[in-house]
């Protein structure tokens, strides 16, 4: 089946020209492409080098705790990151860099296909203006590094917008398999990519070339497949009460209609993606609206619509997190690039580029800089919505956890060699103990968790853990916690005393204590029940 796609009705989209697609130079005579192939190497490389420079963060080291304790699926997510990390480590060890290299090399695979979809849709110049803005955005490029499940998300989402053009606009009947298996690998790296569906049912249903293929039998037995490749998670979410999904329903409601978290919303968006790049994918997101005969600003247009709109309707009642609707941003750049390439003068387009993407670079730098220097920040400052969460106060976290790992491999190593570690709350911190303390002890959380980190209750559950000896670690003084200990153990040695200090003042303190014989968990029973 060819159904090309046909750009001769009326649109403000570039026409397609292979012939001349490659030939006008960018700068010293360098094609688009070159230029963008250049940033893009230098960028993974960037990556790399700077994973190693900055502490994993406890929501990285959740997911490391995951690949630790494989499974079809996990509460939070589904597996695809931990199955990854389980990969990366056993063939090239533990470390900071290959926890996080599943997610350096899906966010530079997702520019590769972002500006190959761009170029074929268009051509070099509408891709490169596309792609660049958001290789520069603060949340690609600075959220590149970090070892989450967005980074895969956004890869496999763009292999499936890439597969559905392929199929839909371009007549590929094996583009569905493509297709297919884009969507079904972005369900299982996260549940955002249900997204998919609708936004593919709006292509086919509102261009012509799509209409066509609602009378074949391939797009829905490529739905039925990509749901396939969903089914670990789904196989596990039902044999666990669908945790994945109800934990989500309600959760940080209003209670009603509200404008807070929708202007908390938009201004993460200001923040992340900068005012200029911000509002300029909205207007691409506009001019795909005002241009819907052309199939292509259809395809654009569904891709980014879908979840951004959505997640817009969702802040009314409850608060979004700031990073979702990001994945609607990898075609909404593509519109808006390509727009710009086709309503401005070449000259004005690349100065447009240029101003716009400076402040990009800038605060994608500050965000960069400050966790290597953290001691440099001076100034306080927290937002009144989120003041626990969203505050200077969290760079107090950004130090060397390996001097708090040594501290409790010297008590670990005062006692059998067969303990674990107890912390009392918070699954961030007990990852930070297991990551960094030398031999990676097994890891478990005495509070139960019942939301974020609820594997942690899960494991303990699971794990026979009486008899063993146990190092207690606790980030402050809890003279409560500790004497609830003591009818767990029948010794307890006296703390061990550790401080962090930053410049003038102590940032953090520990306190590490080595008790025998662990007797069980007083609510054993709450476990048992879950």
């Amino acid at each position: 089946m060819t159904a090309p796609t046909d750009t001769s009705r009326p649109t403000e989209l570039p026409r397609v020209d292979r012939a001349a697609d490659g030939s006008i130079p960018l700068l010293w005579g360098w094609r688009y492409r070159n230029w963008f192939f250049l940033l893009l190497a230098g960028s993974v490389l960037f990556r790399l080098a700077y994973t190693p420079l900055v502490p994993l963060t406890g929501d990285e080291l959740m997911h490391w705790q995951w690949s630790r304790h494989l499974a079809l699926g996990y509460p939070e997510h589904p597996p695809m990151i931990a199955w990854l990390m389980a990969i990366n480590t056993s063939l090239f060890g533990t470390f900071q860099t290959t926890v996080r290299l599943a997610t350096v090399l899906s966010v530079t695979g997702l520019f590769a296909i972002a500006f190959q979809l761009g170029r074929e849709l268009f051509d070099e110049r509408a891709a490169f203006f596309g792609v660049v803005p958001l290789m520069l955005t603060p949340f690609f490029n600075a959220g590149g590094v970090l070892a989450n499940t967005d980074g895969l998300l956004a890869f496999f989402w763009a292999v499936a917008v890439y597969g559905a053009k392929k199929a839909v606009l371009d007549g590929k009947r094996w583009a569905w398999l493509l297709f297919a298996s884009g969507a079904g690998l972005a369900l299982l790296s996260k549940t955002t990519a249900l997204f998919l569906i609708p936004s593919t049912a709006l292509v086919l249903v509102a261009t012509p070339e799509g209409r066509a293929w609602l009378r074949r039998w391939e797009p829905y037995a490529a739905t039925v497949l990509a749901l396939l490749f969903f089914s670990p998670q789904l196989i596990w979410s039902m044999q666990h009460d669908w945790i994945t999904f109800s934990m989500r329903v309600g959760h940080q409601s209003a209670g009603g209609l509200t404008l807070v978290f929708l202007g908390e919303l938009v201004a993460a968006q200001l923040a992340l993606v900068t005012p200029v790049l911000f509002v300029w994918v909205v207007w691409g997101l506009w001019k795909s609206w005002r241009n819907r005969a052309d199939s292509r600003a259809v395809l654009l247009g569904a891709y980014m619509a879908v979840p951004f709109l959505s997640y817009s309707a969702y802040s009314l009642t409850a608060r979004a997190g700031v990073h979702w609707p990001a994945i609607g941003y990898v075609t909404g750049f593509i519109a808006a690039g390509a727009f710009t390439a086709a309503v401005t003068r070449p000259r004005f387009a690349r100065r447009f580029m240029t101003i716009a993407c400076v402040p990009a670079v800038l605060i994608t730098g500050l965000l960069l800089y400050i966790p290597v220097f953290p001691e440099r920040i001076s100034m306080t400052w927290s937002y009144w919505g989120r003041p626990e969460k969203v505050s200077t106060g969290q760079l107090d976290n950004i130090f060397d956890w390996g001097e708090v790992g040594a501290t409790v491999r010297e008590v670990y190593d005062q006692g059998s060699g067969d303990a674990f570690l107890l912390c009392r709350d918070g699954y961030g911190f007990a990852g930070l103990m297991a990551f960094y303390t030398p031999g990676r002890p097994d890891t478990f959380i005495w509070k139960l968790q019942r939301r974020n980190g609820v594997a942690y209750d899960m494991w303990r559950a699971e794990a026979d853990l009486v008899g063993r000896d146990a190092v207690i670690v606790e980030e402050r003084w809890n003279q409560e916690w500790f004497d609830e200990l003591r009818g767990s153990f029948d010794s307890m040695s006296e703390p061990r005393h550790l401080e962090i200090h930053r410049a003038d003042r102590v940032i953090k303190e520990f306190y590490v204590i080595y008790g025998t014989n662990f007797a069980g968990f007083p609510d054993v029973s709450a476990d048992a029940a879950r």
